[in-house]
């Protein structure tokens, strides 16, 4: 039998080997007990794997057995844990579980997300263009936060006071901080105060002006703001999206005075001016009877109907759902919520 060059060096070295086994065998002393000990462990693993090679040229398992893989690795770009391939795709948590039908609903658009990954769970029309109402105020709160200092003081012009819109109850000439009318503005959709936010430090052009500069740095395409309170325009030029303001929602529970305001069911507050103090109660009726409900904003013009950016958190699951043009947003809302929550699974 012709032997190779390669196979020739092996049988050489196992003859090497097998004089240093005769060696360590004529040793008597405990050290020599354990170097033969681990010397064997080494010649028999060599031993081993020259059986193996030997037998995988002569049968040509290459072709069975990818040779390039050793201790568990790969010689290839595919990346590898233990020595198995993850080039598996993982589907996004939560899974899709169940094929519920979907409930009937009033909304003209409607978007729900998993808020930790941005995973859509249910979409219809979500990048129509449609008015938002009062969750305008959330775009107020954010430039009110770029120009203002909590603790400032502003006072309350009298045509904010006379605005056709829910309002605080703010007299002309009232003073108040800028805490408190972002809890006014925000827990209680109050006009008066998103007015008196609008003009307090710029001008009522350059306050929106700004509004519309941050929708679009937040990538708010679809949207357009006229007014700081959410007041219909007469030629439906303030107008969103489901899609634009859920990443509105998103970046307002960024900042922790905000979302502790959109979670607050009613709050008292002391004028730092007088010793007037105003009760306020949310208009989240869902904060009440929804368990689970964090939040976030209302809004309802004739316009508009109803609109909800509503977040639900609670075992694990954290879920922001917007409808727009609803009939009933927080039936409407309710039933998206219950269908997300039989058709996936968060597991």
């Amino acid at each position: 039998m012709n032997l190779s060059n390669n196979q020739k060096i092996k049988i050489y070295c196992l003859i090497v080997f097998a004089k240093i086994i005769y060696f360590v065998e004529i040793l008597g002393s405990l050290p020599a007990l354990l170097l033969k000990s681990s010397a064997r462990g080494l010649i028999y693993s060599v031993v081993f794997i020259s059986i193996l090679s030997g037998i995988a040229i002569n049968l040509n398992w290459s072709k069975y057995f990818d040779t390039s893989k050793i201790f568990g690795f790969y010689a290839s770009s595919r990346p590898l844990v233990l020595g198995a391939s993850t080039s598996k795709t993982f589907e996004v948590l939560p899974h899709l579980v169940k094929s519920e039908d979907f409930p009937e609903v009033s909304s003209k658009s409607i978007l729900a997300i998993e808020y930790n990954t941005g995973k859509i769970l249910y979409e219809n029309n979500k990048d129509e263009k449609l008015p938002p109402a009062s969750t305008t105020k959330l775009m107020t709160a954010l430039v009110a936060l770029d120009l203002y200092k909590t603790s400032e003081i502003v006072t309350v012009p009298s045509f904010c006071t006379n605005l056709d819109t829910q309002k605080a109850g703010y007299l002309s000439g009232e003073t108040d901080n800028v805490d408190n009318l972002l809890k006014t503005l925000l827990i209680y959709s109050s006009g008066d105060a998103a007015c008196a936010l609008g003009v307090g430090k710029v001008t009522y052009t350059d306050f929106v002006d700004l509004m519309n500069k941050k929708a679009l740095s937040l990538g708010m395409n679809n949207t357009h703001f006229t007014n700081p309170v959410g007041l219909d325009a007469e030629n439906g030029d303030n107008y969103s999206s489901a899609d634009d303001l859920t990443k509105l929602a998103k970046e307002v529970l960024k900042h922790i005075l905000l979302k502790e305001n959109v979670g607050t069911r009613e709050i008292t507050l002391k004028s730092p001016t007088t010793r007037n103090s105003r009760q306020i109660r949310s208009t989240n009726d869902l904060l009440w009877n929804l368990p689970g409900t964090v939040g976030i904003k209302t809004g309802r013009t004739y316009a508009a109907g109803e609109v909800l950016i509503y977040e639900y958190r609670a075992e694990g699951k954290d879920i922001i759902i917007v409808v727009m043009g609803s009939l009933d947003r927080f039936t409407d809302t309710k039933k998206v919520l219950e269908w997300i929550l039989l058709s996936y699974s968060w597991l």
